[in-house]
């Protein structure tokens, strides 16, 4: 079973990945759901809303 923060983790690398190979117009949060192999209910747990992913997402990669 995974940790909370390893299942987040694993969001915000999956949402990186579709990014690089679709595009930020094309992030969907189903899209983001099935590649993480969760439910869309589990990630909108860790990230309410995909602006939240979006933001959470531009913040690791500036660090």
């Amino acid at each position: 079973m995974m940790k909370s923060g390893s299942k987040r983790d694993t969001i915000l690398k999956v949402a990186c990945k579709l990014v690089r190979e679709r595009g930020a117009s094309q992030l969907t949060l189903d899209a983001v759901a099935k590649e993480a192999g969760i439910s869309k209910g589990g990630l909108l747990y860790h990230f309410p809303s995909k602006n939240a992913l979006i933001q959470a997402t531009v913040k690791i990669s500036v660090v």
